[in-house]
């Protein structure tokens, strides 16, 4: 080779090295320790509407869409990965506890508290709700318009939920509320008129309430908590900056409000705060003062 190429060769490294770096590359996707090089393994809990449904064969999910279905896709683009695989988490307590995950991040509407910090590690928020109130269908009048009207009624919750620490820390019950293990089997409880009233974040009762409104009663109101979901990571997982920036990036860009705006027709905030006795009247919160999630 003559002076004059090796130089040349010299100068096309050196502008090669100096050159920005691909999406894949700023973002680390060739080198991000993921179960399977190149993708994203996204662990869900079918099903939720509006969130997440599907068809699955086994714990693999062979077809899944909602708002955290795109979620995912786009946080595993953002991360420089090729795409995304999804698998079911069969249980809501699974996606929680502590150990070794069968995936690499969970989107599951799981609220983010100090306590299950313990257990897992959670990415920045991508969602805030509070809770709501579901009544079933023929509840004799007039229903109830208050917290403490609520106690008296059969309560349902899902187990290791913030409706659950609701009803154990707002809601005196007069009797024990029946605790389910999935989501599911509760809502087909209330439709079954086995419960009075179910308690769940105000954002799935909504969506559930919207979409098949002749199998339940009236959507009462919320209770202000102010939770937030984030993405669930096996805690201490070397993955969580990542999903971080990818999500900050999403939320940052508008694409967060785009995919909420597309799969969530009802917003929280728009349904009535249910008061602590009758008569109290139902006040707002200011933005920015509401409770913060239960530990």
């Amino acid at each position: 080779m003559t002076r004059r190429l090796r130089s040349l060769a010299v100068v096309a490294l050196a502008a090669a090295a100096a050159a920005p770096a691909s999406t894949a590359g700023a973002q680390g996707g060739g080198d991000l320790p993921t179960r399977e090089p190149g993708l994203l393994t996204v662990g869900l809990n079918l099903p939720t509407p509006g969130f997440q449904v599907g068809s699955l064969a086994g714990t693999r999910i062979v077809y899944a869409r909602g708002l955290e279905v795109d979620l995912a896709r786009e946080v595993a683009r953002r991360m420089g990965l090729r795409g995304v695989r999804l698998v079911q988490q069969p249980t809501f307590a699974g996606v929680l506890s502590a150990g070794p995950k069968a995936w690499d991040v969970a989107f599951a509407q799981a609220t983010v508290t100090a306590g299950r910090k313990r257990a897992v590690s959670f990415s920045v928020p991508y969602l805030t709700t509070d809770e709501g109130v579901l009544l079933r269908r023929g509840l004799p009048r007039p229903g109830p318009t208050s917290l403490a009207d609520l106690a008296r009624l059969r309560l349902c919750v899902e187990r290791g939920t913030t409706g659950a620490a609701i009803v154990a820390r707002r809601i005196s019950a007069t009797a024990r509320p029946t605790r389910y293990r999935e989501q599911t089997n509760m809502l087909q409880a209330l439709q079954a008129g086995r419960c009075d009233a179910v308690i769940l974040d105000a954002t799935i009762l909504s969506i559930q309430q919207a979409a098949t409104p002749e199998r339940y009663g009236e959507l009462l109101g919320r209770i202000t908590t102010g939770q937030r979901y984030g993405a669930v990571l096996q805690r201490g997982s070397a993955l969580l900056p990542a999903v971080n920036r990818a999500l900050n990036a999403v939320r940052r860009d508008g694409t967060l409000d785009r995919i909420t705006a597309r799969w969530l027709t009802v917003t929280p905030r728009d349904l009535p705060v249910i008061p602590a006795t009758a008569g109290a009247g139902a006040v707002v919160p200011a933005p920015g003062t509401e409770p913060v999630p239960l530990p």
